[in-house]
């Protein structure tokens, strides 16, 4: 099996680890209030990743690249996950993904002003395709209870978005493995900061159940699949493969059948074929400059 054919399975892998991970927080934040759901999350996360990797994770030797990932930690974690955490509080799932997967639009037109990736019409097509099929997967779910809610979320996104950015200009060169279990490790002291002062009961007695969900959320959805989506924004333009990333909130449709009940419905359909026409639009353009690529260098 060649590289790219590992790379499309494991974005599979990625892809449904994040979907799952919509629906089994809906039931968490039924439990207990977000944050020490989240710093149950990252815990378990940070330590399952430097359990799994501790032979690929190279400390750096400077302080310079600690701060870089403390920084990339604060975006792509801390902030990030507080944001969606605290925004899922007052929306509903589907809701909440839609929003927080609006995030390869921001991630388009910020590498496109900081990394020089190319925007091409094709592509910002895709995007816009994908987008729209979501929306049409959960047309029938859009019930905004309250305008605080959406914009927690769409801040969610926007973290989310420059983290990623930021990582794939100052920090594209360290490993996946290394990067990874030091942002979940930097994320961890920040987070129980929060959880103290918001709900320290929470902190202190979790139930069980409550810790075999965040099991859930910190191993496949969160140490695993950052592990995955590092690796991807490492050998990928962030353009190339945004346009993907609304597969995860179709996804999390069927985890949210399965688990929840929710039935899918027309609109659900429409929306599939939307975002496969995005991915589609999104491949023929890579395809096709790597083919013009081929024919220059024969001339």
């Amino acid at each position: 099996m060649n590289g790219k054919k590992l790379d499309a399975l494991a974005f599979l892998a990625m892809a449904s680890f994040w979907g799952l991970n919509y629906p089994v927080l809906k039931i968490a934040l039924g439990m207990d209030g977000p944050f020490p759901i989240l710093f149950f999350r990252i815990i378990i996360a940070a330590a399952t990743s430097f359990i799994i990797f501790y032979s690929r994770i190279k400390f750096p030797r400077d302080l310079r690249t600690h701060l870089k990932i403390f920084i990339a930690s604060l975006l792509n974690v801390s902030l990030f996950m507080s944001f969606w955490f605290l925004g899922e509080q007052l929306e509903p799932a589907g809701l909440s993904s839609i929003l927080v997967y609006s995030f390869p639009i921001f991630a388009i037109v910020f590498s496109a002003a900081f990394l020089d990736d190319s925007l091409t019409p094709v592509k910002l097509l895709a995007t816009i395709l994908g987008f729209a099929g979501v929306i049409m997967i959960f047309v029938e779910q859009l019930t905004i209870s309250s305008i605080i809610g959406v914009l927690l979320l769409i801040a969610s996104a926007i973290f989310w978005a420059v983290g990623t950015v930021y990582f794939k200009k100052y920090l594209g060169g360290t490993s996946p493995s290394t990067y990874n279990s030091l942002q979940l490790l930097y994320s961890v002291p920040v987070i129980l900061v929060f959880a103290i002062f918001t709900d320290p009961k929470g902190i202190l007695f979790p139930g069980v159940d409550l810790i075999l969900l965040t099991l859930i959320l910190g191993i496949p959805g969160t140490s695993i699949a950052y592990l995955i989506f590092f690796h991807l924004y490492r050998r990928y333009n962030v353009s190339e493969i945004s346009s993907y990333f609304f597969a995860v909130p179709a996804i999390s449709l069927v985890f949210s059948y399965l688990i929840l009940g929710e039935s899918s419905s027309f609109f659900a359909y429409i929306g599939f074929l939307l975002i496969s026409a995005g991915i589609f639009f999104s491949y023929h353009d890579e395809t096709m400059k790597k083919r013009e690529k081929k024919a220059l260098s024969f001339r």
